[in-house]
């Protein structure tokens, strides 16, 4: 049997509230690779556990994943 995940992906709006940013600030981090995300298509999804990795370490130039969509 699966475990469920604990660390459920989250989206822009989501990880922003978590972190108690604006959604700009979330974007501008994606943009400068300095917090980790999942796309999806074209949706941007995050994993609350990688992004505070990302932010506590200091690791830069962080790459996007890119998730291929089933059945397309």
């Amino acid at each position: 049997m699966r475990q469920a995940n604990l660390d459920p992906l989250m989206t822009v709006e989501e990880i922003a509230q978590y972190l108690r940013v604006k959604k700009s600030w979330v974007y501008e981090q994606v943009g400068k690779h300095t917090i980790p995300c999942k796309r999806i298509g074209k949706y941007l999804r995050f994993r609350a556990s990688e992004v505070e990795l990302a932010l506590t370490t200091g690791s830069g130039s962080l790459k996007t994943q890119y998730v291929r969509k089933s059945g397309s």
